[in-house]
């Protein structure tokens, strides 16, 4: 029995002058699932904790 993987594919790309973009993703259904729970373990997690969002990625990033 083969398992299904996630996919993720960017549709769309919009760059703005301001040096920001937009992008619009296709998701299948695994993957939509996925992001939801772990974008809203993150938000609980933040919240439990008093962390901020953005703190969280910029230390992913090794900015902060």
């Amino acid at each position: 029995m083969m398992s299904e993987t996630g996919t993720m594919k960017v549709t769309d790309l919009t760059e703005h002058e301001d040096g920001s973009a937009t992008f619009t993703f296709d998701l299948n259904d695994k993957t939509a699932a996925l992001a939801q729970e772990l974008g809203l373990k993150l938000l609980l997690y933040c919240g439990a904790t008093g962390t901020s969002v953005d703190y969280v990625f910029k230390n992913i990033l090794g900015e902060e």
